[in-house]
């Protein structure tokens, strides 16, 4: 686990794992390079073809190698090895004091591109090439590892010096090849040559071909030389390509020629009994079933052997002595292009090079005109078999199995029937919709519908019970729902070992709903007796009960009855919110291959989809792992349906905006006009994906926690513990549910992304229509003002003709008023009038005026206030031509305004 983004760490360790070393690089130096060395010393000090390392990135001082064991094979190299389980950890070199050198093979898969090989040296010393046939590009860019006959003596540096060989060395025609055979014995023998035994030739001439050993390959009766890459052989030997020969016990002797025990029960019993005659051999018992033989003196591997086949051991090819080559071809006959246990290196960094080492194999055979080693063939032709059997993918048939057929060239295919349509990795059959495990369930019960029902749901649901067995006759099915007491004995009987071979009990406690409140959540569906039933029998802790209340999302290992190692347990609380929200407790009996599993949280719904689902899938029910997958699936299933509406959403948002899209194909759609509508939508879009972020990390999280155990099973040590098959069919299916989480992780990533660009866009296009209609208010209050500023001039020069208007008429009213007065008949100063000068009707003059007065006083009186009520009526409810013409001098006004406006944007 890298520190911070800019290192990652790079860790070794033994077999045993007694001897565990860590150390920082920065990414910048990936990837490190190595050098493997083919020389004799190497090969016999190993066991396998070559040697591999790379400089440790830690100075020599700061490493404690103390506990290690040391052999110098030279006056120059030393090797440091674990002296329990043999695994060389370190070269130290007597010129390079301060420096260390890795094995390569004992550095942990980590998913970085953390090793290139650079150069192959010594490759000479081979006579036959070695392991370079099949190491020529074995680096991720694809580039070439140079090959040397030697190097410079002396040499202070890890490149390599001398003469360069080219991948056509040596020719075919020097080669020993498939059918011919050189000597009939050949030495057995390590470095120190503590360890000195003979492998002679066996006599199979007199033998049908059906009464062959399977390790004698029937064309050539020559012994099988196989490559194996799993993790233990990778540091039994510190290499990441190990190649064994199986050969009979009877077939080896020791150097004087005495006898070999004839079993690997006596070998193992002559080895604890100290006998000297085995020199310097050792063992180590890397699991109850399987010895790895080494030299205690020099650490190089020597046999590895396993109960179940007493009479056959795997010889280390590495210490063989042919005098025909490293391969030793005169009497082994390999298996070129065919890798086994690829599965170990599956994830990481040596996925890789695995894949490149078969390709180079295979191109090489057929190269040299070498035909396909026999249990290849043989393995083949089964794989077809069953795909000929079954077309749909199914358990029985790894995709591995699928990605081997899909490479057999129709002329090395073998008989017609045994071929069938074009399989490969990429586009895989077809399978059925329903089909969880790669198996074809058609004719299998459906699983209830994935909705809530409406109607009737019993508010306190009975605890519901699966029971799978695997019996002699076959795999033995029921479920049912149970009472309290039933339960109470059922735990307690499950217990008790019968004839079954394997089996899964499952207890459910479903719900009407999830509890709502912490409180509700600690109360156990169960009384306190059937607790105590689950932790007395099947090893359940309390934080896994305690973990549906207090883990928002987790899950965690835990030792069901501490001391005992054949017990595992596992739990996990499923995020909490969303459907699916569960917590489920899992003990594995690794004896009895026996499960127990509880389930609490589901609804009803929910529980009668994991009973549907694993009566499916009943086959599959040996493995710990199965129930929590099947609740994974439909877990992760929230992720991509969220993800699903929210890229919609986000879609229709995007549509919905004045822009151009240069990937999105759909229906137009109207420009929206309510912006603040939209940011409330990528609010709300935000929040969502934000959760959905937290509910992928989650699930990640469960995959990975699962993944570790998954792949340890059935390791070297515990061959056919498990079925392949089914182990093959769920890690590829956890691998497919991490690819699906990963890409859903990244779709959960762009909405963030471009919901953040869409709510940027929609805040400038506010702000941008908020400084439009600004400046139009502003164009119109400008227009406004200079017409009032006319109005008010005009009114200035009204009132100034009105001043002068008036002035003239105050200086003639006076005179006006007089003229007018004396001028009306009611007087006569006419000189030649003797009588009155002022008629006595004057009186009518006055009582006129005042009575007109009074009359234009009244009108205004009563007048104007109509007018004022009739024009703020018309303000309230205008005329529509009066409206429409004033929008029109708007528009008008609006025009000029922006045309302005883009002038001076222009400019």
């Amino acid at each position: 686990m890298a520190l911070d983004s800019d290192t990652t760490s790079v860790t070794a360790h033994c077999l045993c794992k007694a001897h565990i070393y860590t150390s920082q690089v920065p990414k910048s130096k990936l990837p490190l390079l190595a050098y493997a060395c083919h020389c004799n010393s190497c090969r016999h000090a190993t066991g396998a073809l070559y040697s591999i390392d790379i400089a440790w990135p830690e100075p020599r001082k700061n490493v404690d190698t103390s506990s290690l064991k040391k052999y110098s094979f030279s006056n120059r190299i030393s090797v440091l090895f674990c002296g329990t389980c043999s695994t060389p950890m370190f070269f130290e070199s007597a010129t390079e004091p301060h420096d260390l050198g890795v094995f390569v093979g004992t550095i942990a898969n980590d998913n970085e591109n953390l090793v290139r090989i650079a150069d192959h040296i010594y490759v000479g010393d081979t006579i036959d090439g070695g392991a370079t046939m099949w190491l020529r590009k074995p680096n991720a860019d694809g580039a070439e590892a140079r090959r040397f006959e030697a190097r410079s003596s002396g040499a202070l540096t890890q490149s390599a010096q001398g003469v360069k060989l080219p991948y056509d060395w040596p020719a075919a025609s020097v080669l020993t090849g498939y059918d011919k055979k050189t000597e009939d014995s050949v030495p057995i023998r390590c470095k120190c040559k503590g360890v000195d035994f003979v492998l002679h030739r066996g006599d199979y001439s007199d033998k049908k071909r059906e009464e062959l050993p399977w390790c004698i390959d029937p064309e050539n009766l020559k012994m099988v030389g196989a490559f194996c890459v799993c993790d233990s052989c990778r540091l039994f030997a510190g290499v990441d390509v190990y190649n064994w020969a199986y050969a009979e016990l009877k077939y080896i002797s020791k150097a004087d020629g005495s006898p070999f025990p004839g079993s690997s029960l006596d070998l193992r019993k002559s080895i604890d009994s100290k006998d000297t005659s085995f020199g310097t051999l050792a063992y180590y018992a890397s699991s109850p079933s399987v010895q790895r033989y080494f030299c205690s003196n020099c650490a190089a591997c020597v046999f590895f052997t396993h109960d179940s086949r007493p009479g056959i051991v795997d010889v280390a090819i590495g210490l063989l002595e042919a005098s025909d080559g490293a391969r030793a071809e005169g009497i082994i006959s390999w298996s070129f292009g065919d890798i086994e246990c690829l599965e170990d290196v599956r994830f990481g960094w040596r996925e890789n090079m695995m894949r490149c080492v078969e390709k180079e194999g295979e191109e090489w055979r057929k190269q040299r005109g070498y035909p396909k080693n026999y249990r290849r063939l043989q393995h083949e032709a089964e794989i077809q078999a069953k795909i000929v059997k079954q077309p749909h993918m199914d358990p029985a048939v790894s995709r591995e199995d699928y990605s081997v057929a899909s490479r057999i060239p129709e002329a090395e295919s073998g008989p017609s029937s045994l071929r069938s349509m074009p399989l490969n990795v990429s586009q895989p059959p077809s399978l059925p919709q329903r089909s969880l495990w790669n198996i074809d369930i058609n004719a299998s019960p459906q699983p209830a519908p994935r909705m809530l029902p409406t109607g009737a749901q019993n508010p306190t649901p009975s605890p519901k019970y699966v029971d799978i067995r695997k019996m002699e006759t076959g795999i033995e099915y029921k479920t049912a729902d149970i009472s309290e007491e039933e339960l109470r004995n059922m735990v307690a009987d499950s217990c008790n070992e019968g004839p079954q071979q394997w089996g899964l009990f499952m207890v459910l406690f479903p719900a009407a709903d999830h509890p709502k409140s912490h409180d509700e959540m600690r109360i156990d569906p169960f009384p306190p007796e059937i607790r105590e039933s689950f932790q007395r029998h099947w090893g359940f802790c309390n934080l896994s009960f305690s973990s549906y209340a207090d883990m928002w999302s987790g899950s965690m290992a835990y030792s069901p009855f501490p001391g005992d190692n054949s017990w595992k347990g596992w739990f996990m609380r499923t995020r909490k919110n969303w459907e699916w929200s569960i917590a489920l407790t899992i003990s594995h009996n690794l004896r009895t291959k026996m499960t127990y599993v509880v389930v609490r949280g589901v609804r009803v719904w929910e529980a009668d989809t994991v009973i549907a689902d694993l009566s499916s899938v009943r086959n599959n029910a040996e493995n710990p792992f199965l129930v929590p997958f099947i609740i994974l699936h439909y877990n992760l299933d929230i992720s991509t349906r969220s993800n699903q509406n929210q890229d919609g959403e986000h879609f229709n948002i995007q549509a919905s905006l004045p822009m151009t899209s240069f990937y999105a194909n759909g229906p137009e759609a109207s420009i929206e006009k309510d912006l603040v509508a939209i940011q409330g939508k990528l609010m709300g879009l935000t929040t969502t994906s934000a959760a959905v972020t937290q509910l992928i990390e989650s699930q990640l999280g469960f995959i990975r926690f699962f993944k570790e155990p998954l792949f340890m099973m059935n390791t070297k040590e515990n061959e056919a513990k498990y079925d392949d098959d089914v182990l093959y069919a769920q890690r590829e299916r956890l691998l497919y549910m991490e690819t699906v989480a990963i890409g859903e992780k990244q779709i959960n990533a762009y909405v963030k992304d471009a919901c953040y660009a869409l709510n940027q866009m929609v805040s400038s296009l506010t702000a941008q229509r908020d400084n439009e209609t600004n400046l139009r208010i502003s164009t119109a209050m400008a227009s406004e003002a200079h017409t009032s500023t006319i109005m008010a001039r005009a009114s200035l020069r009204y009132g100034l003709d009105m001043r002068v208007i008036a002035t003239v008429t105050l200086i003639f009213l006076p005179g006006t008023f007089v003229a007018t007065f004396f001028s009306i008949n009611f007087f006569n100063f006419d000189p030649e009038n003797d009588g009155a000068k002022m008629s006595n009707w004057v009186w009518v003059y006055f009582v006129v005026t005042i009575v007109l007065t009074g009359i234009v006083l009244t009108v205004w009186r009563f007048v104007t206030p109509a007018k004022i009520e009739e024009l703020l009526d018309l303000e309230k409810n205008p005329d529509p031509s009066l409206v429409e013409l004033d929008r029109s001098l708007k528009r008008s006004l609006t025009a000029k305004t922006m045309k302005s406006w883009r002038k001076v944007k222009t400019f």
